[in-house]
Order: structure tokens, then C-alpha cells, then sequence
């Protein structure tokens, strides 16, 4: 679907899909973190997992999120120590309510 991370981000933005890491969407993130009714009317739509190559800080997997009020947004995950642990804990979160 996505030929790398960048074209993802590109494609996700013109459709109206909010980075939900972005400064300005900030607000939609921690509002999702602190409110477990939200989490609760969250859900994951996509994953796509993208390694662009050796260096570890290129592998990154992106999440494409269902949120209330039918808005969408997406984070986008590093591994190892390029993770995000908020991040991680909301995915885990949201993986768990899937089972």
C-alpha cells in the first residue's frame, strides 16, 4: 500500500488523518492517554511496519487509529530506544481491548 514511511505520512496527511504526535494534535494524544473511556472508543485500523535499510533508527512501525467522534490520527512507533513509552503503553492498551 505505502512504498515507505514518508509516503505513508504523505498519503495520510492529505486524507485528513491527524499525527497525533504532532504539536498541534498534542492535545488529541494526551486526552487519549488520560481518559480511558476514549481508549476504550479507540481502535487500530492499520499497521504497517517500514525498514529502510541497517541503521536501526530507519525501522519505525506505524499505527493507524480509529478515535472518537469518527477522527482518525496515527502514531508512528521506533523500536528499541527510539521508542516512545507512552506511545508503546497507548498501543499496548489498544491491542489489549482488541482480544
Amino acid at each position: 500500500m505505502y512504498n515507505d514511511l514518508a509516503d505513508a505520512v504523505e498519503q495520510l496527511e492529505e486524507e485528513g488523518v491527524r499525527n497525533l504526535s504532532h504539536n498541534k494534535h498534542q492535545n488529541d494524544f494526551l486526552a487519549l492517554m488520560n481518559n480511558p473511556d476514549m481508549v476504550s472508543q479507540t481502535s487500530i485500523l492499520g499497521t504497517y511496519t517500514f525498514d529502510e535499510g541497517t541503521d536501526p533508527g530507519d525501522e519505525a512501525t506505524l499505527y493507524i487509529l480509529q478515535l472518537p467522534e469518527q477522527k482518525k490520527g496515527y502514531l508512528i512507533l521506533g523500536f528499541g530506544k527510539y521508542q516512545d513509552p507512552e506511545k508503546a503503553d497507548l498501543i499496548d492498551m489498544l491491542k489489549e481491548l482488541e482480544k
